[in-house]
């Protein structure tokens, strides 16, 4: 009986360090452009796995095995100044980085598209980050037919593009130095058979409606100009970018 329990000890301590050898210690962190830290949550994609929050440095660091297709992403504490990190493929070391948010967008839905050029420079900070934000601007007012109250819905959708150089904190919006082709998607407007009030429901399809378009017109624009977006990025003189 004793030498069973032996064997089943013996055979357990081996799959164990089995699975220890294949595990790594994966380090992650997340910086802002301008490397510094910037506190978050990491999320392990597929599946939405949230790992854990990073140190106070902006670090997370824990054994795990990667598989083909993982990513991790972040997701900043100050979510009001940072967007989201993009997904980057799990590694022994991986940088996250995440971009601040533009001060002077107003009422704008979670509508952006970026594009990174990086500059030919010997400097970490030699980078210009194209962004496309795309706001929708939305008027409800009750109106009259037939003398039957109804809800005239006017959604006035826009995309701007900006551009955030080396070593500032805050978007340039383009004043037309960046292409302006496909900036403009226009005005539409929605009429529903009973008050605004009792459209409620209706207005919250419109917006999420509206959101999917524009998303899909930044993402339109950055392969559109993809090529135009990267000569303007490279004339320093343009951008406001020294050598």
């Amino acid at each position: 009986m004793k030498r069973v329990k032996f064997l089943c000890a013996l055979v357990g301590l081996v799959v164990v360090n089995s699975v220890g050898a294949q595990s790594k210690q994966v380090t992650i962190r997340v910086l802002d452009k301008n490397q510094m830290p910037v506190p978050g949550t990491v999320i392990l994609n597929p599946g939405v796995l949230r790992l854990g929050k990073t140190r106070k440095d902006g670090v997370y660091a824990f054994s795990h095995k990667c598989e083909p297709g993982q990513m991790f992403k972040a997701e900043p504490e100050d979510g009001a100044k940072f967007y989201d990190s993009s997904e980057q493929s799990c590694g022994n070391e991986v940088v996250l980085e995440v971009l601040p948010r533009p001060q002077w967008v107003l009422s704008t839905s979670e509508v952006f598209s970026f594009k990174t050029i990086t500059l030919p420079t010997a400097s970490k900070s030699g980078k210009v980050y194209t962004g496309v934000f795309g706001s929708a601007i939305e008027t409800a007012v009750p109106v009259s037919v037939y003398g039957k109250d109804k809800c005239k819905l006017t959604v006035n959708k826009k995309l701007t593009v900006a551009y955030l150089k080396p070593e500032a904190d805050e978007w340039t919006i383009d004043a037309g130095k960046l292409p302006q082709r496909g900036l403009n998607p226009g005005v539409e407007t929605y009429y529903f058979p009973s008050t605004c009030n009792d459209s409620l429901v209706d207005i919250e399809g419109i917006r999420k409606k509206v959101t999917d378009e524009l998303k899909v017109n930044a993402d339109m624009y950055m392969k559109m100009n993809s090529e135009n977006i990267d000569a303007a990025a490279l004339a320093y003189k343009q951008l406001g970018v020294s050598k």
